[in-house]
């Protein structure tokens, strides 16, 4: 696997990326834009040495650089930075940029914001390598070493599980939610965050964009895949309602992990996958890719727009540039706005 960023700004699941990505792949009201060149630095290696350690068998262990304190982060760490994307005030890279590490203790006074973060950070890990000390098992270790009444009171707040503390799931978490009043009514768009990220993806990022199509029907896009679990499918739905995404986009080989559950899960869903990643490229050897709904081809390309940068595409992969020139020589009489991609 490649080596990682020296730039935690421009990191494959930095904070650039996770606000840029799905914005750069998908256009909530209108066409899809992929890019000629990728403007994301290569992915962190995602599995450090003790992690190998742990996998052969191990049980997992604390991390040494960890801070005193109830919340950690074990040998399990893939070191793929979901955590600290979403608590960069809680988790960091390790000293040896191996793994990620708990290096401030979340406030339990700020249950919607540094430990609401926490609390994201510790669902989204793929691996499940941010744990919990609880006075169980803190006893189990030390007996009669219990935890302080300050120390119990974060694990219980930091605890997922809504019947624990009462506090909301931390997924489906907002990163853009807009409204726009028209005068045929309000127009919005959002991009969640889903969570429930995926080992099997390297910890990508997964979202769910919700727009409005150009015919005034709301659709949403599913950008990446989380796990299929329940808890994820609940998260998903609570965006969508019961019908669940139209779209799921593949943005890259190798953040196709779980596609075939959730079309499973979603008969209508329709995945939208380019094509070049097929081939000598599908390293997953993955055939049922070549079965996707909408699946890409081409790029920018020579004849390109002068200053245009992407390849765009439909949501149902019409290229956006024959559209528009078909509708300028009239061999297209649909409504200029049925597909989102609108006038000149």
């Amino acid at each position: 696997l490649p080596s990682p960023s020296p730039s935690p700004l421009f990191g494959y699941n930095s904070p650039m990326r996770v606000i840029l990505s799905p914005l750069l792949a998908f256009l909530p009201v209108g066409p899809v834009a992929a890019a000629a060149a990728s403007f994301v630095t290569t992915r962190p290696s995602t599995r450090s040495a003790s992690a190998a350690r742990t996998s052969l068998g191990a049980a997992p262990q604390r991390l040494e650089e960890n801070v005193e304190g109830v919340l950690y982060v074990n040998d399990r760490c893939i070191n793929c930075a979901a955590c600290s994307n979403f608590a960069p005030e809680t988790f960091a890279r390790s000293s040896t940029d191996s793994s990620h590490v708990v290096y401030s203790q979340p406030d339990p006074s700020d249950a919607s914001g540094n430990l609401a973060r926490a609390r994201a950070a510790l669902a989204a890990c793929p691996v499940a390598a941010i744990r919990v000390e609880n006075t169980a098992g803190k006893n189990h270790k030390n007996k009669g070493d219990r935890l302080s009444e300050e120390d119990e009171r974060l694990a219980k707040l930091l605890a997922i599980n809504v019947k624990s503390n009462g506090l909301e799931v931390p997924f489906p978490r907002p990163l853009i939610d807009r409204g726009d009043g028209g005068g045929g009514g309000a127009r919005t768009s959002a991009v969640h965050y889903l969570g429930h990220h995926n080992e099997k993806s390297f910890g990508a990022t997964p979202y769910l964009v919700t727009g409005m199509d150009g015919r005034g029907a709301s659709v949403s896009v599913m950008v990446d895949a989380p796990k299929c679990t329940p808890s994820s499918i609940r998260a998903v739905l609570s965006l969508t309602g019961p019908s669940g995404p139209d779209y799921l986009l593949l943005t890259h080989i190798d953040d196709t992990a779980g596609h075939l559950q959730w079309r499973e899960t979603f008969p209508n869903l329709k995945r939208i996958f380019h094509g070049g990643d097929l081939g000598r490229y599908n390293w997953l050897n993955d055939e049922s890719l070549e079965d996707a709904e909408v699946l890409l081809s081409g790029t920018t390309g020579e004849d390109a727009p002068e200053g245009q940068l992407f390849k765009m595409w439909t949501l149902d992969g019409e290229d956006v540039q024959d559209l528009r020139q078909r509708r300028r020589r009239g061999d297209d009489d649909g409504d200029s706005d049925s597909d989102g991609v609108g006038g000149d």
